[in-house]
């Protein structure tokens, strides 16, 4: 705010009219941003001159240009400037009370495992957003369904979205103890002869291969299935039941695994599954509820 105050004595609110007749070399053009008019700039600018005691403007009838000091001066004052507005943004950023409504498209085991646990927290801290959340394992439009996040595994095709990697999976290869005490442990991540492997169905009809890392390199194992299914949970609770030996992301095992329902078999060997992102489209400005929203799965519990 420019001051008409003759007797103002705080040379740093004088600093920006000052920046800005510098940067369009006018006052004319500085008073039009600032909303006040040329004669107060022309005054701020006299004032700030006489408190750092050096001519900062060099002015003709036509234009107006930076001395040599003044153009020292005014790139230290651009800094401080640009500084005290991403501080004044930071601040109304914390302010704004995250609300309205949020649309958010989940992978279903994802959803389920990591998402849905921690929704009531969320919305307890949030209570103006009202969450429609849709679980699917296909790759929905956002921009044609009206979505404000979605949550996608893997390597991301090229696109227009905007991503935040918010964590990683990894296979994890699990059983249950009194499985492997009725056939045994396999000695190494390729010998599955005489195991009772559940495998998993991809929504293309096709078997996911199992996943490992051996001698530093990623590689696939061709399985033969005992039982397949496309719902990754409930291939979790075959394993606890005994039913045999299964290969998911840790996401969808980290249940059971805490409650040693099941155990973790080649850890060492376990490969990738993927960076966990969310996306969003480039066309709509991050709301403090999409923030707010994208924050909370940054620090859910997936692996880094």
């Amino acid at each position: 705010m420019v001051s008409n105050d003759a007797g103002h004595d705080d040379p740093f609110s004088d600093v920006l009219p000052f920046v800005i007749t510098a940067e369009t070399e006018s006052f004319r053009a500085a008073a039009n941003r600032l909303g006040v008019t040329p004669s107060a700039v022309s005054r701020a600018v006299a004032r700030l001159e006489a408190a750092v005691g050096v001519r900062l403007l060099a002015r003709t009838s036509r234009v107006v240009r930076t001395t040599p000091e003044g153009e020292v001066f005014l790139a230290r004052c651009q800094v401080a400037v640009e500084t005290m507005q991403r501080a004044r943004n930071q601040l109304a950023a914390l302010q704004e009370e995250p609300s309205g409504r949020l649309r958010v498209s989940l992978p279903m085991g994802f959803g389920r495992a990591v998402v849905l646990p921690r929704l009531t927290t969320f919305c307890q801290h949030h209570p103006s957003i009202r969450v429609h959340v849709g679980l699917t394992d296909r790759f929905v439009d956002l921009v044609r369904e009206n979505v404000d996040v979605a949550v996608r595994i893997g390597e991301l095709a090229d696109s227009t979205l905007i991503a935040r990697r918010i964590g990683r999976s990894r296979f994890v290869t699990i059983a249950a103890p009194e499985y492997l005490e009725r056939f045994g442990r396999p000695r190494t991540p390729t010998d599955w002869q005489g195991h009772r492997c559940l495998m998993y169905q991809l929504p293309n009809g096709r078997l996911r291969q199992w996943a490992f890392r051996l001698d530093g390199e990623a590689c696939t194992i061709t399985v033969r299935p005992f039982l397949s299914l496309d719902h990754g949970e409930s291939l979790v609770d075959l394993v606890r039941a005994g039913a045999g030996v299964g290969h998911v992301p840790d996401y969808l095992a980290q249940t059971a695994l805490a409650d040693a329902a099941v155990v973790e078999l080649f850890e060492e060997a376990s490969a990738s599954a993927g960076d966990i992102w969310c996306v969003r489209t480039p066309a709509r400005h991050p709301t403090a509820a999409v923030r707010a929203f994208v924050d909370m799965l940054a620090t859910s519990a997936v692996s880094e």
